[in-house]
């Protein structure tokens, strides 16, 4: 019994790792981004790049992934984008 229970423990590992992966990318694909969220769909270019840097959004995708991960595991889900307030 003990094997067993050891056994599906360490099955766990891989797959949060994998439902993890799928999630970020899931969230990275959401069709027109955070930035028109904020700033609505006529902003300018200029003011897009400026909110995708303060987000974090031009870094590689891995330091993305690495933030990503860091805040799930605090349970720091971030900012309402609507009310600017913690989500959690």
């Amino acid at each position: 019994m003990i094997r067993f229970i050891v056994r599906r423990l360490l099955q766990l590992v891989p797959t949060l790792f994998g439902l993890s992966v799928l999630l970020f990318a899931w969230l990275h694909r959401l069709p027109g981004g955070p930035e028109t969220s904020i700033l609505g769909e006529r902003a300018t270019e200029e003011r897009r790049q400026a909110i995708r840097h303060a987000l974090g959004l031009d870094d590689p995708l891995w330091v993305q992934y690495g933030r990503f991960m860091r805040r799930l595991t605090e349970f720091d889900f971030g900012n309402s984008i609507q009310t600017g307030r913690p989500v959690t």
